[in-house]
């Protein structure tokens, strides 16, 4: 798989690079719901600074799918498309997590709100 899942200083980072087809969209769900279930607190750095398109319908509904068993403490996503932004603010709106995830411009600034989350 071309995106990218790893522990880094206490966050769960995760980059997405180029197309997401619904199939990778669940397993990077799944794999996130492992790696986060027995961590605490769950810190999530969401890159998506080299995805190049929009999410399809297809993979929205896999995305939905997979994250109504996805929680986290706090998630920071940056480097995403406006489009983009406004698809996982609804999906993270209707999962009930909207005051835990925020979007940011650069990795710095998402990375400093999660490390005062951790403080």
């Amino acid at each position: 798989m071309k995106h990218s899942m790893q522990w880094h200083d206490d966050l769960l980072v995760v980059a997405v690079e180029g197309l997401v087809k619904p199939e990778e969209a669940r397993s990077l769900g799944l794999q996130m719901i492992e790696m986060l279930s027995d961590v605490r607190p769950r810190l999530v750095l969401l890159d998506y600074t080299r995805m190049t398109v929009a999410l399809s319908l297809e993979t929205r509904r896999a995305t939905r799918e997979v994250a109504e068993g996805l929680t986290w403490d706090r998630a920071a996503i940056y480097g995403i498309t406006n489009i983009n932004r406004m698809v996982l603010r609804v999906l993270v709106t209707l999962l009930g997590m909207a005051n835990n995830t925020q979007f940011f411009a650069t990795e710095a600034e998402a990375r400093a709100w999660l490390q005062a989350h951790h403080a």
